[in-house]
Order: structure tokens, then sequence, then C-alpha cells
């Protein structure tokens, strides 16, 4: 356990008693400055509104801090010095007060109502513990690219059972316990 982020959390939080959310959302990202707005407003925009969202800056170099900034009163960020994308998800796990944890890569956005779809998959199979989610290729101006969904969509079944990859899933925290 990191301290110092404890201790940044409580002088950022004060006395107030804050509700664990239903979902922390976790964007985890390097010197990807040019996507982020896309990730965190996806994210933000959800229907589903009991949720977090935190995002861990793995040592960016970029103008990262200056893109997330008009966020702040919305989100948590943590820079962290360079460690790699594992020991990012590692940390966001750590911060996450929510019941569920979501991951978003840093280049990817969420359709609108993804969280809420998949908080009714949980209500459906109340002894999951994991669900996941469809991708979809899109180009810069998010139109969609149907061969290279397809495309993506078969190298991830070839090495995830079902199609499924991690960026797609929505967890409970208690199977990271």
């Amino acid at each position: 356990v990191d301290i110092a982020r404890i201790a940044l959390e409580v002088g950022r939080l004060g006395n107030r008693t804050v509700a664990m959310p239903r979902i922390s959302a976790a964007i985890i990202t390097y010197n990807r400055a040019h996507f982020l707005v896309d990730a965190i407003t996806s994210i933000l925009g959800q229907t589903t509104r009991d949720l977090e969202l935190i995002v861990i800056d793995d040592g960016s170099t970029d103008d990262t801090p200056d893109v997330v900034a008009p966020y702040l009163d919305r989100i948590r960020y943590v820079h962290q010095p360079n460690r790699g994308k594992a020991a990012a998800r590692n940390a966001a796990v750590e911060l996450a007060d929510g019941e569920l944890i979501a991951f978003c890569d840093s280049d990817d956005s969420w359709y609108p109502d993804r969280l809420e779809r998949q908080l009714a998959a949980f209500a459906d199979t109340p002894d999951a513990g994991m669900v996941h989610g469809h991708i979809a290729v899109t180009d810069e101006k998010g139109r969609l690219l149907p061969d290279r969904t397809a495309e993506t969509c078969e190298i991830l079944s070839a090495a995830h059972d079902g199609g499924a990859t991690y960026a797609s899933y929505a967890i409970e925290n208690r199977c990271f316990s």
C-alpha cells in the first residue's frame, strides 16, 4: 500500500463521508493525452451515475496532466512513476472504492449504456463475478470499421475464450481479494 497515495486521498476528501460507488471505472494511460478526452467523457457520460472514475497516469511525459485538469472535480487522478501497465492496473484496483471495477484503455471509448447493460447482466446472473461486452473498431471520426472489427474479434477469440478482452470486462472487486 502506498502511504503517500492514501495521504493524498485523505487530504483530498477531508472529513467528508463518501458513499461507496457501485462501479469504479479505471483508465490506465501512458503518453496518450491525445486520446484521453474521449475516454474520460465516455465514462462520465454513462447512463448509470453510480460510479467513480480513476485515471492512473503511469509516468507520462506528454501533456496528460493538462488534459486531465478540467476533470479533477469529477475524477481521481494519480500520476505514478512508470512501472508498466500491470502495475498501473494494480494501483487502480487498490484505489477502487466500487463494488465492481471496469477498465477502459486510454485510447478507447465506451457506449453510453455499457455499464448499465453490464449491471443488468450481473442482476440477471447474481452468482457471476465477471461479465464482458462487445467491441467495435472505429476510425478517428467514430465511424464503424466492420472489417477491422471482425478481424480484431477473430484475433481476440483466438487469444481469449469467447472473444472477451480485459478491456471489455466489468469485474467484482471481491475477485481481486
